[in-house]
């Protein structure tokens, strides 16, 4: 066992090793300008500077996302409830929604949703 567990840190070591005299020997290639530019469309980009995202489109793209899924598991509640007892249907689906209502609020609480900024 303990041969086993050093034979492996050697194969570590000397792969570690490789691949940092192989990251030396690839440094000057890595500083191109060209290789190192993004490149979409077939076009160079017109300005060096990348412009801002707002993360507020990633809180809505998140939002969406969770509540997509939630609509999709809603669909097969409204399947079953001819094989169901209405009451019981009723129930799993007033639960639902209570939960679903309780995360938009505590979205809205955590300031997720805030349309001024």
């Amino acid at each position: 066992m303990f041969y086993l567990l050093n034979m492996m840190l050697m194969i570590f070591i000397i792969l570690n090793i490789f691949m940092l005299i192989m990251f030396m020997f690839n440094l000057k290639k890595m500083k191109m300008f060209k290789k190192i530019s993004s490149f979409e469309c077939g076009f160079t980009m017109q300005s060096l500077t990348r412009l801002p995202m707002s993360i507020y489109f990633f809180f809505i793209a998140m939002i969406f996302l969770i509540f997509d899924v939630e609509i999709v598991l809603i669909i097969p509640m409204i399947m079953i409830l001819k094989y169901n007892n209405f009451y019981i249907w009723m129930s799993m689906s007033m639960y639902f929604l209570i939960i679903l209502l309780m995360s938009i609020f505590h979205e809205w609480n955590q300031m997720m949703i805030n349309w001024n900024n």
